[in-house]
């Protein structure tokens, strides 16, 4: 049976389909509450430093902890290295200035997310099943899921070679992110996946205000299809592109998105796997290293999407480092 945690994530082959990852989901749902509760019925326990609402008291979850010191003005980092009672007078200090409701997202009794009342829900199970009525489902893919985001690669049947369509999801249940779609293009030799998460490649909805994330996704997913094949096209055209001098591409690379060197070393790391003198190369490197094994989901993505926007900028004709 397949759960969250028996896969690679994406760093593995799309060896799941659409229904199997849309199942996953519909057994967490059963999980997860949401309650609008007063500001003024909420506090911090000195003892333990969890929340309480009303009499009851949950675990906060580390990403609402953040939240609750965002919404205070409280540093998250010093948050964190406060012992419970000098964490608990910190935000208990700034508790009582706060008026109105807060929307809580429940992991059972942990709390997971801290949350203004604007703030519309478009959870995994609902973003995957508005998919399911548009596309196949045994539609493969893969897939990341943590307690913050939702990361999704679905790859087509169309390509040329090992170069393949595909769209990357993106969602988060508890603020971390918008729900997004953008057109992917997948690399089966080396597992790259390459986002093009710019203009009219990409579609994301915040969650604030209505959606009707059905329509949405039957206009936008034929559309970012075609997009993705039109990309591809323009990645091929890349071979053409000479970069005489790779190092300084991948440090101006480094410095113009503000890649950590952790990120910078893993380009130099997957180039030297797979080198050449095109900017074709200089781009699969830069989503190569989106899979190191040493980078969390959010710097790797970060890559795929590095590697998208060079591509963009270079099939628009202009230059491939803004």
């Amino acid at each position: 049976m397949l759960t969250m945690t028996a896969q690679e994530g994406l760093r593995s082959a799309p060896s799941f389909a659409l229904g199997d990852l849309a199942n996953v989901l519909l057994r967490r749902v059963g999980d997860f509450t949401d309650e609008s509760v007063d500001v003024r019925d909420v506090r911090m326990d000195p003892e333990d430093g969890s929340l309480v609402v009303g009499s009851s008291h949950y675990p906060l979850q580390p990403h609402a902890l953040t939240q609750i010191g965002t919404k205070l003005g409280i540093p998250a980092g010093y948050l964190q290295r406060c012992e419970p009672d000098l964490r608990a007078q910190n935000v208990n200090r700034w508790l009582e200035q706060e008026s109105g409701d807060v929307f809580l997202r429940f992991d059972r009794a942990e709390v997971r997310a801290i949350l203004s009342t604007r703030y519309r829900p478009l959870d995994n199970h609902e973003v995957v099943n508005a998919l399911l009525a548009v596309m196949p489902e045994d539609t493969r893919l893969r897939f990341e899921l943590t307690v913050t985001r939702m990361e999704v690669q679905l790859v087509g049947n169309h390509g040329d070679g090992s170069l393949r369509d595909g769209l990357h999801l993106t969602n988060s249940e508890v603020g971390a992110a918008s729900v997004s779609l953008s057109a992917l293009i997948y690399r089966g030799i080396c597992l790259n996946g390459l986002i093009m998460g710019t203009g009219s490649y990409t579609w994301s909805k915040r969650h604030i205000g209505a959606t009707d994330l059905q329509v949405a996704f039957n206009d936008q997913v034929p559309h970012l299809i075609e997009a993705s094949a039109e990309a591809r096209g323009a990645f091929k055209g890349t071979t053409s592109v000479v970069v005489k001098d790779h190092e300084k591409a991948f440090e101006r690379i480094a410095e113009r998105y503000q890649l950590t060197k952790q990120q910078h070393g893993a380009i130099l790391e997957a180039y030297q796997a797979e080198p050449g003198v095109s900017l074709y190369h200089v781009i699969n490197a830069v989503t190569r290293a989106g899979n190191h094994p040493e980078l969390a989901i959010e710097p790797r993505r970060q890559l795929q999407e590095v590697g998208g926007r060079m591509l963009a900028l270079a099939g628009e004709g202009r230059r491939w480092l803004d």
